[in-house]
Parts: C-alpha cells; sequence; structure tokens
C-alpha cells in the first residue's frame, strides 16, 4: 500500500464504503506511492493501487486530521486545520460537497477562538455532536456540545445543567440503552468534583454505576448491547479495569488482563470477519497488541 506518508504520521484510518475507498488522516503533507509522491495536506486515500489526495485539498498547509464519519450520508472531517471560506476562515469541522469536490464549512463558520473542534460519534448514530472546549458556534452562546441535525446547530439543552467552568471539556456524546452518554472533564452536575463519564436520563444527569475515576476516555464503541471503552483509566485509580473495560448498562466487566501493563492510554479498533466483528486491538506507546 504505497511507501507510507512524508512529513507526519497516520493518526486514523477510515474505510469509506460508500466510494470504496480507505482514507488516512494525520498530520503529514505527502504521501508517498511506488512511482509517484503526491501532495495531501493531512487526508488521503487509497483506491486499492494509489495514494492521492481526497478531492481539493482542505488545506494550503500541514494540518492534523483527527478522523473521519459519515452521516446523513455526507463525509464529514475534523482535525486542526483551517481553509478559507469567502473572506474568514473556519477551523476544524468540514463536510465534503460531493458535487464540487470541495470541503465546506457545516451550517456556520467555526472561528479560530472557539474550543469547539472534534465531530461526534464515531459510529454515528441519530444525532451529531460537535464537542471540545468551551466556545461559540452559529452565534450560540459558549458550550462544550452543539447537536447538528444535518442542516443547522442547535443548543444541546442537558449540557445547559453542567456546572459552569472554563475548564470544562467534552470528547464524546452518545446514546446506550436509552440513556445519552457523556465524555470528557467536566463538572459534576450532582456534586463537587469533576467527571469523565456521565449519563442523561431524559431528565438530569447520572453518575454512570462503577466508573469512580477522572481518567480520561479516548475511544467509544458499542458491540451487540455492550459499550466498550478505552483510555488512560487504571483500576488502581478508581477505574472499572486497566485501560478497557466493558459496560452493560449496570455493571463494568474486564476485557483483558495485561501481562505487563502498558503505558499512557489505549484505544479501540475492531477488524471484521464478514459480518462479525471478532478482534479488537489496543494501540499504546507505538505499539499494537489484539486480543479475542
Amino acid at each position: 500500500m504505497g511507501k507510507g506518508p512524508i512529513g507526519g504520521e497516520v493518526g486514523t484510518l477510515f474505510g469509506d464504503s460508500m466510494v470504496d475507498h480507505l482514507l488516512a488522516g494525520g498530520e503529514f503533507q505527502h504521501y508517498k506511492n511506488e512511482v509517484d509522491t503526491v501532495l495531501v495536506y493531512g487526508i488521503a486515500a487509497w483506491n486499492g493501487t494509489r495514494w492521492d489526495s481526497l478531492a481539493h485539498r482542505i488545506a494550503p498547509g500541514e494540518g492534523l486530521t483527527h478522523w473521519f464519519l459519515r452521516y446523513q450520508g455526507d463525509l464529514y472531517a475534523c482535525g486542526g486545520w483551517g481553509f478559507d471560506v469567502g473572506s474568514e476562515t473556519n477551523w476544524g469541522l468540514a463536510r465534503l460537497n460531493q458535487d464540487t469536490q470541495y470541503w465546506e464549512a457545516l451550517e456556520c463558520i467555526n472561528s479560530f477562538a472557539s474550543g469547539i473542534s472534534t465531530l461526534v460519534p464515531k459510529e454515528p448514530q441519530g444525532t451529531l455532536y460537535a464537542t471540545g472546549y468551551l466556545g461559540s458556534l452559529c452565534g450560540y452562546p459558549e458550550s462544550c456540545v452543539f447537536r447538528c441535525d444535518g442542516s443547522a446547530f442547535h443548543i444541546w439543552e442537558p449540557f445547559q445543567q453542567i456546572p459552569e467552568y472554563s475548564g470544562n471539556y467534552v470528547g464524546c456524546v452518545f446514546d446506550y440503552q436509552g440513556m445519552t452518554y457523556m465524555t470528557g472533564l467536566f463538572k459534576d452536575p450532582l456534586t463537587s468534583g469533576s467527571l469523565s463519564l456521565a449519563r442523561f436520563n431524559g431528565t438530569s444527569w447520572e453518575h454512570v454505576p462503577g466508573w469512580n475515576t477522572i481518567a480520561g476516555i479516548k475511544e467509544v464503541s458499542i458491540r451487540n448491547d455492550t459499550l466498550y471503552v478505552a483510555g488512560a483509566f487504571r483500576e488502581s485509580q478508581g477505574g472499572p479495569g486497566n485501560m478497557i473495560a466493558a459496560f452493560d448498562g449496570q455493571n463494568w466487566t474486564w476485557v483483558v488482563v495485561w501481562s505487563i501493563l502498558p503505558l499512557h492510554q489505549a484505544a479501540l479498533r475492531w477488524t471484521s470477519n464478514g459480518s462479525t466483528m471478532n478482534f479488537m486491538s489496543a494501540a499504546f506507546s507505538g505499539r499494537p497488541a489484539m486480543f479475542r
């Protein structure tokens, strides 16, 4: 599959079944094929034979692409780049116009001053969310979460119950078993202190049973009605496991017992065998591990 990126590393891969391409995102400027090198600016596409830029390049320079997702049929990307829209510059959030093959701002310009920089969940559900640190979007009051329905952004009312704090951060928002879960690091709406995971029951926020740490969650994934989380948490710090754990709505279970506990944090990656998801891998300290 070519000879790899130049000027940085690949941070995310996305198999886009709608166009039958593998997308690579990260912080790199060029991608090297067997016989040539192409300028890609942090986003490259593999068509089964060679790497090329995806549509028109998203930014006039090297920028970190966090990840891609499909929502309502459209391809979205988020990252640490900006691109001009008329006389303004849009930062961090983009949607590909399939007709023009240009990346565009979403429903409004996301300014450089905004702390909103990610689109979630990566495995899309009924609602798309823009998340990050405190910021304003589309003229709304500052928040760490905005709801998107594909045509407009809206205030996400549940976050208004979170105590105000300039350091609040939201990573992922997703639905699971009839409740909406939120990861990040934000003030506890029930007691003093902070939380890295909480859930909203439709009326108010709840603590998630068995989650007793503020260590960060990096990845979430739902398979067969089980919630998997991965991140920097450890059992010694009140986590329900070491770096990876599974949740059935009430109880946590360990997914793997490490022979040597890795440094830093873990990330979830699924590979498939036909229609069955068989494996989950953890990436840590630059070294991958795979287990059933």
